[in-house]
């Protein structure tokens, strides 16, 4: 299989970092230029693919390609989730089985259930692309942390390749892969030998001539080791194999020192006459192994000693497969040997691999210790507002952020903050992010105010500096615009919102969920005012749009507009319309939330409080016990979903004034659960002392109330 490549400005991908773009065939038109757009304007690499996303990737050259990944970015969708896909069945199994970095991102809404099924996704952190949450981190400065954590830049793969005392090329039959990891594992498991970069075909350039790749490793390498078992004196439709013909007469031509190493008894007599020249071999799993290896490689005994940060970069090296095998645990334990020694750009990567799971289990609490650590030791060396200490400060900020922690968030950064502003300046980009994520702290912790006063600095430093339609500055207003509704007042937040919503559409467009987002909150704010004819025509608006797009289904915010639309047709004394649509919505709810889902039960309690104002409050109950026999089919009579529509219909029938229905469903719901959720609990309280009160009052015990129709929603 052929595999093209996209790189900045179509360069040579030589020497780049190579990433891996896979995804649902459907997939691939909508979504892989924006993908490799992002990546590349953060990193300089070269992301791959295959012209035929369906074909399979199974030959040995194809999977040595693979092999040589760094990242693998795959796009989310319910396509991927839902259809088999080379992508999924092959391409992501391969990446987890050899540690390779997965980059998950999320491009529909509603798919979390289903992502989270799949156990290739589950531990996984997904990036969203297109759903711009003005109160959390953007996505471009997630992707950003992310990149950082997986790829290395050119000049740290410089430094890397310093870092190494040998080059060894080994040349062997791809048949004989096992022995290979096999060879290369009795090498680096002496300590002695991690500094010497081992060379195979699986860093080789994707797509480039084999033979010229060939000739260019071993015109590098210090030594050739000749892996020696009976397939190396194959020949292939009377043909030398590859090693005969090419590798072996290139290595004397360039007259390379070559050690064959004996993985499998072979005849020695067959040897010496294929090979001509043959050196002296030796046994893979002997002393001579290593002592030879001493000999060919004299820088080995002359290395100086290993310097902290001479560890982290062979860590850095192992980890990622850059000129060794991709060995991760090695890689971890050279990098926490280097943190370990006080060198602090250890630190910070480790913070990064952690908190990602960038190849290995994510584990937060392992990154937010290294991330300490790493302020700590900035702040030590380099003094409290140097820029590495606020770098520091501000990426164990980011961190405390994402795991919700925003009051340890908004101390540091309030500190990354007023550094900034003496280093770079107010006005700087860098500024205005921390200005942003600080502001975005307020309001998690429900200072409102503090986080509109915030926020509306940003966007004014934003509007002189970026323009005014640069997504920061677009982030920024519908900050405002959100935080507005509830501080200001609609009517004050009516213009900031109009004007959000016009800069949206201009934007992003009329099918982008921010947009529908936008035109959302202003029928709502529409709706505060009593205009009830604009706010309709708002929700419609975007009803319209999301059925177009197909999208109903995959997008959670459906299920409110839907019930925003139902309320404002109530208002305008359309019952029917508003039953229909809240019907709509719950059902919708419903399949995708599930039907104790706060949303599924908010636009329960509507319906069938409309239910009540149309005098059906029968209705309203029958349908309730329709839904609690549905749970209780599904999941038995212990079902919480059975408990809660049951309760609500219990307190329907005691409004109804129909005390014996009441009471056959308390009796109902206290057997049922009574020994599950334990007698002192405050819902068994409540329900018992219901109980008690309508036996008091002689009220007659009534069995045959759970025959039913649901009613229609008309």
């Amino acid at each position: 299989m052929d595999f093209s490549y996209v790189t900045n400005g179509n360069a040579d991908p030589q020497g780049k970092q190579p990433v891996f773009f896979t995804c649902h065939p459907e997939d691939f038109d909508q979504y892989f230029e924006k993908v490799c757009r992002d990546v590349i304007s953060l990193v300089d690499c070269a992301i791959y693919y295959t012209a035929d996303g369906a074909a399979p990737l199974t030959s040995p050259e194809d999977e040595a390609s693979l092999g040589s990944m760094r990242l693998m970015v795959v796009p989310v969708t319910a396509a991927l989730l839902t259809q088999n896909s080379r992508a999924l069945d092959h391409d992501l199994v391969f990446a987890a089985e050899r540690n390779i970095p997965i980059l998950p991102l999320m491009m529909e809404d509603g798919l979390d259930g289903l992502y989270s099924q799949l156990g290739i996704f589950r531990e996984r952190q997904y990036l969203s692309p297109y759903q711009v949450d003005s109160s959390a981190i953007s996505y471009q400065e997630k992707l950003q942390q992310f990149l950082a954590a997986v790829l290395v830049d050119e000049q740290q793969m410089e430094r890397i390749r310093q870092a190494f005392d040998a080059y060894v090329f080994l040349s062997y039959r791809k048949k004989d892969r096992v022995y290979a990891n096999k060879l290369i594992e009795l090498i680096h498991q002496n300590p002695e030998f991690q500094s010497v970069a081992i060379w195979f075909d699986e860093f080789l350039t994707p797509g480039e001539s084999f033979t010229e790749n060939i000739q260019a490793v071993l015109s590098k390498s210090d030594l050739v080791l000749l892996q020696v078992t009976p397939n190396i004196l194959e020949t292939v439709g009377g043909v030398p194999n590859f090693v005969i013909r090419e590798e072996y007469p290139a290595a004397r031509a360039l007259g390379k020192p070559i050690l064959p190493v004996v993985m499998a008894e072979t005849d020695s007599a067959a040897l010496q006459a294929v090979f001509e020249g043959l050196p002296t071999s030796v046994r893979g799993e002997s002393e001579a192994l290593q002592a030879r290896l001493l000999e060919l490689l004299p820088t080995l005994v002359a290395q100086p000693v290993r310097s902290p940060e001479r560890i982290f970069l062979l860590g850095l090296a192992y980890r990622a497969g850059i000129d060794v095998e991709r060995n991760v645990e090695l890689g971890l334990a050279l990098m926490e040997e280097a943190a370990r020694a006080g060198y602090h750009p250890a630190m910070h990567q480790l913070g990064g691999v952690y908190f990602w799971g960038a190849g290995v289990p994510r584990d937060r609490n392992r990154a937010i210790y290294w991330a300490r650590l790493n302020a700590d030791r900035c702040a030590e060396l380099y003094g409290p507002h140097d820029f590495e200490t606020l770098g520091a400060r501000n990426n164990l900020a980011y961190m405390y952020d994402e795991i919700g922690d925003y009051g340890q968030a908004l101390a540091l950064f309030e500190e990354v903050y007023e550094g900034e502003c003496q280093h770079y300046g107010a006005e700087d980009s860098r500024t205005l992010l921390t200005l942003h994520n600080l502001a975005s702290c307020h309001y998690h912790l429900n200072h409102y105010e503090q986080a509109l006063e915030l926020h509306r600095r940003c966007y004014e430093l934003r509007v002189s500096t970026l323009g005014p339609r640069h997504p920061n500055t677009l982030l920024s207003l519908g900050s405002i615009a959100l935080l507005s509704i509830d501080i200001d007042g609609p009517e004050a937040a009516k213009q900031i919102n109009e004007a959000y919503v016009r800069e949206a559409i201009a934007f992003y467009g009329e099918a982008h969920v921010n947009t529908w987002g936008a035109v959302n909150n202003l029928g709502y704010i529409y709706d505060k005012l009593g205009d009830y004819q604009r706010a309709l025509e708002c929700y419609a608006w975007v009803y319209e749009r999301i059925q177009q797009t197909g999208t109903k289904e995959t997008l959670p915010k459906a299920v409110i507009m839907l019930d925003n639309m139902a309320q404002t047709y109530k208002r305008l004394g359309n019952p029917q319309k508003a039953s229909a649509l809240m019907m709509e919505a719950f059902e919708l709810a419903s399949r995708n939330l599930g039907l104790l889902h706060a949303d599924t039960l908010a636009v329960l309690d509507n319906y069938t409080e409309l239910l009540c104002e149309q005098d059906r409050a029968m209705d309203a109950m029958l349908f309730l016990l329709s839904l609690a026999a549905d749970c209780t089919k599904a999941g038995g009579a212990a079902d919480p979903g059975a408990l809660t529509f049951l309760y609500k219909a219990a307190l329907f029938a005691e409004g109804l004034g129909s005390g014996s229905d009441a009471l056959a469903l308390y009796q109902r719901i206290y057997d049922g659960w009574h020994g599950v959720l334990g007698d002192d609990s405050r819902l068994i309280q409540d329900v018992r002392a219901r109980k008690r009160a309508l036996e008091q009052r002689g009220v007659p015990k009534n069995a045959g109330l759970f025959r039913y129709e649901r009613p229609n929603a008309g």
